[in-house]
Protein backbone atom coordinates (compact mmCIF):
# COMPACT_ATOMS: atom_id res chain seq x y z
CA UNK A 1 0.00 0.00 0.00
CA UNK A 2 1.78 3.35 -0.80
CA UNK A 3 1.70 6.48 1.10
CA UNK A 4 -0.70 9.07 -0.10
CA UNK A 5 -1.45 12.80 0.97
CA UNK A 6 -4.90 13.29 1.59
CA UNK A 7 -5.80 14.51 -2.69
CA UNK A 8 -3.87 11.77 -3.95
CA UNK A 9 -5.70 9.54 -1.94
CA UNK A 10 -8.97 10.62 -3.04
CA UNK A 11 -7.78 10.49 -6.52
CA UNK A 12 -6.03 7.12 -6.50
CA UNK A 13 -9.79 5.85 -4.77
CA UNK A 14 -11.43 7.84 -7.76
CA UNK A 15 -9.37 5.92 -10.50
CA UNK A 16 -9.27 2.84 -8.45
CA UNK A 17 -13.80 3.82 -8.92
CA UNK A 18 -13.43 4.47 -12.65
CA UNK A 19 -11.49 1.51 -13.95
CA UNK A 20 -13.93 -0.77 -11.99
CA UNK A 21 -17.06 1.47 -13.94
CA UNK A 22 -14.81 1.07 -17.66
CA UNK A 23 -15.06 -2.53 -17.26
CA UNK A 24 -18.23 -3.55 -16.31
CA UNK A 25 -19.54 -1.17 -18.84
CA UNK A 26 -17.24 -2.59 -21.49
CA UNK A 27 -18.25 -6.03 -20.80
CA UNK A 28 -21.83 -4.89 -20.65
CA UNK A 29 -22.01 -3.35 -23.72
CA UNK A 30 -20.68 -6.41 -25.13
CA UNK A 31 -23.73 -8.17 -25.25
CA UNK A 32 -26.67 -5.37 -25.12
CA UNK A 33 -24.74 -3.93 -28.97
CA UNK A 34 -25.16 -7.78 -29.94
CA UNK A 35 -28.70 -7.73 -28.87
CA UNK A 36 -29.93 -4.54 -30.64
CA UNK A 37 -27.66 -5.65 -33.96
CA UNK A 38 -29.63 -8.94 -34.16
CA UNK A 39 -32.85 -7.97 -33.30
CA UNK A 40 -32.41 -5.42 -36.10
CA UNK A 41 -31.11 -7.50 -38.90
CA UNK A 42 -33.22 -10.63 -37.99
CA UNK A 43 -36.92 -8.89 -36.78
CA UNK A 44 -38.13 -6.60 -39.40
CA UNK A 45 -41.11 -5.80 -36.60
CA UNK A 46 -37.98 -4.27 -34.36
CA UNK A 47 -36.79 -2.49 -36.95
CA UNK A 48 -40.22 -1.00 -38.08
CA UNK A 49 -41.22 -0.23 -34.27
CA UNK A 50 -38.19 1.59 -33.25
CA UNK A 51 -36.32 4.46 -34.44
CA UNK A 52 -32.63 5.53 -34.10
CA UNK A 53 -32.60 7.55 -31.07
CA UNK A 54 -34.35 4.50 -29.22
CA UNK A 55 -32.12 1.73 -30.63
CA UNK A 56 -29.01 3.75 -29.37
CA UNK A 57 -30.79 3.96 -26.08
CA UNK A 58 -30.70 0.63 -25.69
CA UNK A 59 -27.27 -0.25 -26.67
CA UNK A 60 -26.03 2.66 -24.20
CA UNK A 61 -28.17 2.41 -20.99
CA UNK A 62 -26.72 -0.78 -19.63
CA UNK A 63 -23.18 -0.18 -20.12
CA UNK A 64 -23.99 3.32 -18.46
CA UNK A 65 -25.80 1.19 -15.75
CA UNK A 66 -23.08 -1.09 -15.57
CA UNK A 67 -20.32 1.50 -14.94
CA UNK A 68 -22.64 3.70 -12.21
CA UNK A 69 -23.06 0.76 -10.49
CA UNK A 70 -19.82 -1.11 -9.87
CA UNK A 71 -18.29 2.35 -9.52
CA UNK A 72 -19.97 2.93 -6.76
CA UNK A 73 -20.09 -0.03 -5.25
CA UNK A 74 -16.32 0.33 -5.28
CA UNK A 75 -16.05 3.80 -3.85
CA UNK A 76 -18.65 2.32 -1.52
CA UNK A 77 -16.03 -0.78 -0.75
CA UNK A 78 -13.03 1.65 -0.49
CA UNK A 79 -14.59 4.37 1.77
CA UNK A 80 -15.37 1.88 4.11
CA UNK A 81 -11.38 0.22 4.10
CA UNK A 82 -10.67 3.81 5.04
CA UNK A 83 -13.15 4.35 7.56
CA UNK A 84 -11.55 1.12 9.39
CA UNK A 85 -7.87 2.22 8.63
CA UNK A 86 -8.55 5.46 10.32
CA UNK A 87 -10.52 3.17 13.08
CA UNK A 88 -7.83 1.46 13.90
CA UNK A 89 -5.24 4.47 13.98
CA UNK A 90 -7.73 5.98 16.41
CA UNK A 91 -8.24 3.09 18.77
CA UNK A 92 -3.77 2.09 18.82
CA UNK A 93 -3.84 5.81 19.99
CA UNK A 94 -6.19 5.70 22.55
CA UNK A 95 -4.72 2.03 23.41
CA UNK A 96 -1.59 3.59 23.63
CA UNK A 97 -2.64 6.23 25.98
CA UNK A 98 -4.48 4.00 28.27
CA UNK A 99 -1.76 1.72 28.45
CA UNK A 100 0.54 4.50 29.43
CA UNK A 101 -1.99 5.87 32.23
CA UNK A 102 -2.46 2.40 33.57
CA UNK A 103 1.14 2.22 33.77
CA UNK A 104 1.43 5.65 35.44
CA UNK A 105 -0.91 4.82 38.20
CA UNK A 106 -0.19 1.52 39.17
CA UNK A 107 3.37 3.27 39.51
CA UNK A 108 1.88 5.65 41.60
CA UNK A 109 -0.12 3.30 43.84
CA UNK A 110 3.26 1.48 44.19
CA UNK A 111 5.06 4.32 45.14
CA UNK A 112 2.56 5.59 47.93
CA UNK A 113 2.89 2.73 49.45
CA UNK A 114 6.92 3.17 49.70
CA UNK A 115 8.01 5.00 52.48
CA UNK A 116 10.63 8.02 51.21
CA UNK A 117 13.56 6.56 52.26
CA UNK A 118 12.52 3.08 50.49
CA UNK A 119 11.70 5.28 47.44
CA UNK A 120 15.67 7.05 47.49
CA UNK A 121 16.92 3.88 48.17
CA UNK A 122 15.78 2.36 44.74
CA UNK A 123 18.58 1.40 41.94
CA UNK A 124 18.20 4.47 39.85
CA UNK A 125 17.18 6.89 41.92
CA UNK A 126 18.89 10.39 42.08
CA UNK A 127 19.03 12.84 44.72
CA UNK A 128 16.21 14.24 43.94
CA UNK A 129 14.56 10.95 43.58
CA UNK A 130 13.55 11.10 39.60
CA UNK A 131 13.52 8.26 37.85
CA UNK A 132 16.06 7.02 35.44
CA UNK A 133 15.63 7.17 31.76
CA UNK A 134 16.88 3.41 31.30
CA UNK A 135 13.09 2.71 32.75
CA UNK A 136 11.07 5.16 30.92
CA UNK A 137 13.46 3.48 27.91
CA UNK A 138 12.21 0.40 28.11
CA UNK A 139 8.64 0.85 28.94
CA UNK A 140 8.48 2.48 26.01
CA UNK A 141 10.13 0.39 23.43
CA UNK A 142 7.58 -2.50 25.01
CA UNK A 143 4.60 0.04 24.03
CA UNK A 144 6.50 1.05 20.42
CA UNK A 145 6.91 -2.88 20.32
CA UNK A 146 2.93 -4.05 20.84
CA UNK A 147 1.81 -0.78 18.63
CA UNK A 148 4.26 -1.96 15.74
CA UNK A 149 3.22 -5.27 15.77
CA UNK A 150 -0.28 -4.27 15.94
CA UNK A 151 0.36 -2.00 12.83
CA UNK A 152 2.00 -4.61 11.08
CA UNK A 153 -0.70 -6.79 11.69
CA UNK A 154 -3.10 -5.04 10.27
CA UNK A 155 -1.70 -3.93 6.90
CA UNK A 156 -1.03 -0.60 7.42
CA UNK A 157 2.09 0.97 5.95
CA UNK A 158 4.68 2.25 8.48
CA UNK A 159 6.79 5.09 7.16
CA UNK A 160 10.08 5.21 8.90
CA UNK A 161 11.21 9.06 10.08
CA UNK A 162 9.65 12.19 11.97
CA UNK A 163 6.83 13.84 11.06
CA UNK A 164 7.13 17.49 9.58
CA UNK A 165 5.57 20.30 10.52
CA UNK A 166 2.87 19.91 8.18
CA UNK A 167 2.17 16.49 8.83
CA UNK A 168 1.74 17.76 12.87
CA UNK A 169 -0.95 20.20 11.65
CA UNK A 170 -2.67 17.45 9.72
CA UNK A 171 -2.80 15.33 12.51
CA UNK A 172 -4.33 18.37 14.91
CA UNK A 173 -6.78 19.52 12.45
CA UNK A 174 -7.27 15.42 12.16
CA UNK A 175 -8.07 14.72 15.45
CA UNK A 176 -10.23 18.15 15.96
CA UNK A 177 -11.97 18.70 13.26
CA UNK A 178 -15.54 18.97 14.43
CA UNK A 179 -13.78 22.04 17.08
CA UNK A 180 -11.89 23.62 14.17
CA UNK A 181 -15.10 23.89 11.25
CA UNK A 182 -17.22 25.31 13.92
CA UNK A 183 -14.70 28.23 14.22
Amino acid sequence: MSSYTPREKADATVWEAMKEGFASGGLVAIPSTLAVYAAMTFSPKFVKSTNWQSRTALVIMPPLFAFAAASENKLVHRMHEMAAEKSHSREMAEWSTQSQQKMLNDHKQQLKKMSTQKILAQPGMTDRGALTNQENVEKEREIAGKFRESVVNSGVRVVPGELGVHHRLANFWQVREFATNCL
